[in-house]
């Protein structure tokens, strides 16, 4: 199901070259972190299964503490400094302009409020 959502979001970007995230966009990139999330718990309860030691099992799992931790923290971080940059601006990108792809702005005209 991932791999299809990506197939159609890419095929729809390059046919629509749209000016912001749709549905599909957004289902891509949470499904792969939820994904992602399950894959690291699966291996971590496998290794308890599979009668590894428990060091190594509680290894396991403080390190995908800590970089979800990092992973966080990092995502703040950028969300922050994403507000500030555009403050005022009227838009959202995600790391400022694309070299080559002119303005790429996420913004939604139809959730856009009247002026």
């Amino acid at each position: 199901m991932q791999l299809g959502f990506g197939y159609y979001h890419h095929r729809r970007f390059v046919k629509d070259s749209p000016t912001y995230r749709r549905w599909f966009t957004y289902v891509h990139l949470w499904l792969g972190r939820l994904l992602i999330v399950l894959g690291l718990a699966n291996a971590g309860c496998g290794l308890k299964l599979a009668f590894v030691q428990s060091k190594y099992v509680i290894a396991w799992w403080a390190t995908c503490g800590f970089l979800a931790i990092v992973y966080a923290l990092v995502s703040l971080f950028a969300w922050y400094t994403r507000d500030r940059k555009f403050e005022g601006s009227g838009r959202w990108s995600p790391g400022g302009e694309i070299p080559g792809a002119g303005n790429y702005n996420f913004e939604n005209p139809r959730l856009r409020k009247a002026e």
